[in-house]
């Protein structure tokens, strides 16, 4: 009975396998084309990526308690997976295509595959447990948002943290080569979830038959490992996410995108995918190198010196796959907070008897006026906190180098 829980065990029919050989190869690359095109090019459709990942969805939902537009397409995979298990595994996954080349790789040069621990399982429940309290502890390790985020926009080519998701990938594959078919049959939480909800499926099935015979439901062998298996990866996880929380602070030094949920929530939710770079037409989302916080390693943050959050954009909240940033209108952009300006007068050209107006005529908010300092005998830029969102303009267009006399802080 214990080796029902393995996926993939049983044995299609042959009419099945002359479908699967005929259709489902070329419909698997189909789809890792298209994911290619899309993250690299840099496309909205770059969303169906880590969006159609049902374990995304499900923990998106159970850490924000919401249902978003977003959790569609991963919703709708799952259901279609309990009438055929690991069917999204089968079928389209873009990450299995990689992972069985990489396992070919391995099996030529005389690897071969080995039983192992089912992690796939203990990471599907670390996480869920930790999104019903706070931080999704591995959600990151998702197949689609891993993939997602091996493909770096040209503006992060040269930043060191951007280079973290590309590693992971490569390591990934290598481990998979050592040890074929490790990712896919021991490792994936997609595909370890799949796993689960066939299960659940088949268990309910089962048990409404009994009860239709008016049979008492045995406890077997199949049930006993894996709820089991459930009560020590919720408990973990639930302790993790407590842990975690207790030991950040609900303040971040660091810019977030607009949306963008509160530490450290927004660091255990984030899927690490890029997708928020990629859309950003400014090009000023950056990954954080993880100085302040390693939990908050990889995760999207603003730098302001070339260019702004304009004010006419919320692409990167509509591309995000989990809801770590949440949806914003354009009519909802202006309320929205990312920082506050300050200035700092022993670098402004004003302080220095200069003509300088950069700040006030780049701001698109009217944020900013200019008033006469007795104490410094000079015109000096004055923020309004009220009319101020932290999008940066004022730092952007700020003439002085190497260092901005007016910079965006996180309140």
């Amino acid at each position: 009975m214990a080796r029902s829980l393995e996926p993939c065990q049983r044995q299609p029919s042959a009419a099945g396998r002359v479908t699967d050989f005929y259709w489902r190869p070329w419909i698997r690359v189909v789809y890792l084309v298209f994911t290619v095109v899309v993250l690299t090019q840099g496309m909205q459709l770059s969303l169906l990526v880590p969006g159609a990942s049902p374990f995304v969805a499900v923990v998106s939902f159970l850490a924000t308690f919401t249902v978003k537009a977003v959790m569609g397409a991963g919703f709708v995979i799952g259901l279609l997976c309990l009438f055929g298990h690991r069917w999204f595994c089968r079928w389209v996954c873009p990450m299995g295509v990689c992972t069985d080349a990489a396992s070919w790789v391995g099996r030529r040069l005389g690897r071969r595959a080995r039983p192992g621990v089912p992690l796939g399982q203990w990471i599907v429940w670390l996480t869920l447990a930790g999104a019903m309290f706070g931080f999704p502890l591995l959600v990151w390790l998702d197949p689609l948002s891993l993939l997602s985020g091996a493909f770096l926009p040209k503006s992060q080519v040269g930043s060191f943290a951007a280079w973290a998701s590309p590693l992971c990938f490569l390591c990934l594959m290598l481990l998979t080569a050592w040890w074929p078919q490790f990712w896919c049959a021991r490792a994936c939480p997609l595909g370890a979830l799949q796993d689960l909800l066939k299960i659940s499926a088949n268990t309910v099935h089962s048990t409404m038959r009994r009860v239709e015979k008016q049979a008492s439901p045995p406890l077997g062998a199949l049930t006993k490992p894996l709820a089991r298996r459930a009560f020590l990866g919720m408990a973990l996880g639930t302790a993790g996410a407590v842990a975690v929380d207790w030991r950040s602070t609900s303040d971040e030094p660091v810019l977030r995108p607009p949306g963008a949920l509160p530490h450290p929530v927004f660091a255990g939710l984030c899927t690490r995918c890029g997708n928020c770079a990629r859309a950003c037409p400014s090009q000023i989302i950056t990954r954080d190198p993880g100085q302040v916080h390693w939990i908050s390693l990889s995760t999207p943050t603003l730098q302001l010196d070339r260019d702004y959050c304009r004010e006419d954009c919320v692409a990167c909240t509509q591309v995000c796959p989990s809801g770590a940033l949440r949806p914003v209108s354009l009519d909802q952009k202006a309320s929205i907070t990312i920082g506050l300006a300050s200035v700092d007068m022993s670098l402004c050209l004003l302080g220095e008897d200069r003509e300088c107006s950069a700040c006030r005529r780049w701001c698109p908010y009217e944020a900013i006026q200019y008033v006469f300092s007795d104490a410094d005998y000079t015109q000096v830029p004055v923020i309004d906190p009220e009319k101020c969102t932290g999008c940066g303009a004022c730092q952007a267009y700020c003439p002085t180098q190497p260092y901005k006399a007016i910079v965006i802080h996180r309140l």
